[in-house]
């Protein structure tokens, strides 16, 4: 593999809230049975009136993991669609 064939796709979106933001990773196409897709969501560290929030983040990295928060998304916004 040549260093000009990547080997991830990546990308962010901002998720509505300043500071959090859910960045995503999945193999370049012939990449595809060597890794797995991943997604981290990320807040940063802010203190308000005195209260620290520390930064915090999760990651899944998996295909079973991303179809399962697909399913939890999924019925969090079934009401919001009717």
């Amino acid at each position: 593999m040549s260093s000009a064939s990547p080997m991830f796709e990546v990308g962010a979106v901002v998720l509505g809230y300043f500071g959090t933001v859910a960045s995503w990773r999945r193999p370049a196409p012939d990449q595809a049975r060597r890794w797995e897709p991943q997604v981290i969501v990320q807040s940063c560290a802010s203190t308000d009136e005195g209260a620290h929030a520390p930064a915090q983040s999760v990651a899944i990295s998996s295909r079973a993991g991303l179809l399962a928060l697909r399913a939890a998304i999924d019925e969090a916004l079934k009401e919001s669609a009717q």
